[in-house]
């Protein structure tokens, strides 16, 4: 099973070492519940970690859903890495937000330059609005209010047509 899974010398170490600090994981966690209790386990990680875990569905569903100006397209309709790329959302989620979470509303850009530093998003997306020009989509809707609109019409539209060549999201109703 193990030498299927992982072919090379070098995968089954780095398998081995993740399990290894995934048991490590849990034993530290089940010695802090045995020291100071479930309560605060819970309070000072199981919570911390939901909110996180959360905000990151929240945010990630945001820039890839929901929003009509974005057009997904097979093979016949023209798809390329760059288009399927450039299927993204940009949002500002404020001053704070934005800074503390590494400009993570600055998609577009991460999208199309997976290694590019998060400290260099802000510059790159002003490039990158330039050359896109009105390819370039961006929202200003606020977060929680984009949430439940997307939330909606996804509950509406969960799927494209299996013979569909193109497929967008309908203009939100007013």
């Amino acid at each position: 099973w193990w030498s299927k899974r992982f072919r090379t010398p070098k995968e089954r170490s780095q398998a081995r070492r993740s399990l290894l600090l995934l048991y490590a994981q849990v034993a530290l966690l089940l010695l802090w519940t045995y020291t100071h209790g479930v309560a605060h386990v819970f309070l000072f990680y199981t919570v911390p970690y939901l909110v996180f875990a959360s905000w990151l569905v929240i945010v990630t569903f945001l820039h890839h859903n929901m929003d009509p100006r974005l057009e997904w397209t097979d093979d016949r309709g023209g798809w390329t890495w760059v288009r399927g790329q450039l299927v993204t959302i940009d949002r500002d989620y404020g001053v704070g937000l934005q800074s503390i979470t590494h400009h993570i509303g600055l998609h577009a850009a991460h999208h199309l330059f997976m290694g590019i530093p998060h400290y260099c998003l802000p510059e790159a997306t002003v490039a990158l609005r330039r050359a896109l020009g009105s390819r370039y989509v961006f929202s200003e809707e606020r977060i929680l209010s984009a949430f439940w609109h997307n939330w909606i019409t996804y509950r509406e539209h969960m799927t494209c047509p299996d013979d569909a060549v193109s497929f967008r999201y309908p203009p939100r109703k007013t």
